[in-house]
């Protein structure tokens, strides 16, 4: 092998042999026209369904290249293989229909195994493995025990004893629903609009100051009251009776900004801008939402507890409930609409309307990654 080619980091090597080894990237174009006797896909689990190049789409536009070999003209024998290594993921994507697939051919071999089965330096017992498996059962199941989800989402965004310790302490400070304001902070509103037959939602808090441990000034988020707008069984959600009542808590509380997701809107925003309410629409897209629930558990992880909530018990099942799914992008947030709570818009409001009272104090959030500490 040319050790110069090694040393310049240029890329994939080609050696002066017969055999050159290639690693790729998500874009299939440039792989083409090779022929493969060896096909490897790494995590293909996690190749974005929704991407321009979907997990099917890539792996149908490479898989031909093993063709070649697929067939010995000396025995008959086939020699090409493609390989997918990936831990388990979405029932809904390409690697689970593969796997699926293989328990009804005769060309396909698929098997799962244990982090304890096929390393015997990390047992069951192992101290690690227990604290991951006692916190999180579900995502230990799926991460370490090859287990393919329930639904397409995964893992528990927040640690039940998170949410558990701002509910508690909402409760020992006797938080409680607010209907008119309260002196000593800031107002802040976030709505997720919904569809005409889904529910509309506002979460307000109230945004105070403290100093943390360190000395530093930090903002707490006080849950102040939520309003939900559940649609009417035949009209669906009357959309200027919910702006009225809108602009009258407005009026009311005087929030000092008001935020929607990313919606058809407009005439709801302009109707606040009119009546001088601070208010604007939020790119709604994944890093958004990466950012608003980065957020959120930090308030609810800081040791003076960022974040107090009275007891709402849609709420709370949604925090506890919250999924995530790794993608190639990061990330995605959600609810697992299998699951026993589909919902999440309560969720999102809550991260939204913090994440608003926050920016004055953050200059920056660090893009969400719920990262494994576990072993592989």
């Amino acid at each position: 092998m040319d050790l110069r080619k090694i040393a310049s980091k240029s890329g994939n090597i080609k050696t002066n042999g017969t055999i050159s080894v290639l690693c790729g990237h998500s874009n299939p174009k440039s792989l083409r026209g090779y022929a493969v006797f060896c096909l490897i896909f790494d995590e293909l689990a996690f190749y974005d369904e929704g991407a321009k190049v979907s997990a099917k789409d890539f792996y149908n536009a490479l898989q031909p290249s093993v063709m070649e070999f697929a067939t010995s003209a000396i025995d008959g024998s086939s020699h090409g293989v493609v390989v997918e290594i990936s831990s388990t993921g979405p029932t809904n994507g390409f690697f689970y229909k593969l796997c699926e697939s293989s328990l009804k051919s005769d060309h396909m071999l698929s098997f799962k195994a244990a982090t304890w089965e096929f390393n015997p330096k990390i047992p069951y017992d192992h101290p690690e493995l227990e604290r991951l498996r006692k916190r999180d059962p579900e995502s230990f199941a799926i991460e370490f025990g090859a287990q393919w989800p329930e639904g397409s989402m995964f893992g528990q965004y927040f640690p039940k004893e998170l949410v558990d310790r701002c509910f508690k302490i909402g409760m020992e400070q006797n938080i409680q629903k607010q209907d008119k304001p309260q002196p000593g902070g800031d107002y802040y509103f976030h709505i997720d609009p919904g569809l005409t037959a889904s529910r509309y939602v506002l979460v307000c808090i109230q945004r105070t100051l403290y100093r943390d441990l360190k000395g530093i000034l930090c903002p707490r988020s006080t849950l102040a009251f939520i309003k939900v707008f559940t649609p009417i069984s035949a009209a669906g959600l009357e959309w200027t009776k919910i702006d009225e009542e809108v602009l009258n808590l407005c009026r009311l509380f005087r929030p000092v900004r008001v935020t929607y997701d990313q919606w058809n809107s407009a005439s709801a925003l302009s109707l606040l801008q009119q009546n001088g309410i601070n208010v604007e629409q939020t790119a709604y897209n994944r890093s958004f939402k990466c950012r608003i629930f980065q957020n959120l558990r930090d308030l609810m992880s800081k040791p003076e507890c960022g974040l107090h909530l009275f007891q709402h018990d849609d709420l709370y099942n949604e925090l506890v409930s919250l999924k995530f799914r790794p993608s190639p992008r990061g990330i995605s947030i959600g609810a697992d609409k299998r699951g026993e709570c589909p919902t999440d818009d309560l969720a999102d409001a809550l991260a939204g309307a913090t994440h608003a009272s926050c920016g004055k104090y953050y200059a920056r959030y660090p893009l969400s990654a719920i990262v494994n500490t576990g072993f592989r």
